[in-house]
């Protein structure tokens, strides 16, 4: 008797709208999936300059850099299979903290002019 195979399959996108205050946009997106036989391990995260702020577009581009990077660290070590969520929400967490003393750091050094911002959001 022949059995069908069923293959797991993920489809993904990204869309970022431009809003009505800034004439660029200011939004950064990373999606970054890794399948490990059938189960897949996938970030996907948006970064906003708040409220049209000025610069706010560097400030989502660093954020949306370091989470590439954290990606690409847990990529090196993860197991889909056998890894505790648990440990993966405390990098999450750890994570954002990194992301948050970044921006704070490039403010005191005055590489940001004014006080810089971005909303994080991640899956």
């Amino acid at each position: 008797m022949n059995r069908l195979k069923r293959r797991s399959r993920l489809c993904v996108g990204c869309k970022t709208y431009i809003g009505n205050t800034r004439d660029e946009n200011q939004d950064s997106i990373v999606l970054r999936a890794l399948q490990q036989q059938q189960k897949y391990f996938v970030v996907a995260a948006v970064c906003d300059g708040i409220g049209g702020l000025e610069h706010g577009e560097l400030a989502s581009q660093i954020v949306i850099k370091q989470i590439e990077e954290w990606y690409l660290q847990i990529n090196s070590w993860i197991d889909i299979e056998t890894v505790d969520i648990e440990i993966l929400i405390c990098h999450l967490k750890d994570l954002a903290e990194e992301c948050n003393a970044t921006v704070r750091k490039l403010q005191q050094e005055k590489i940001f002019i004014q006080e810089q911002r971005c909303h994080f959001s991640c899956l």
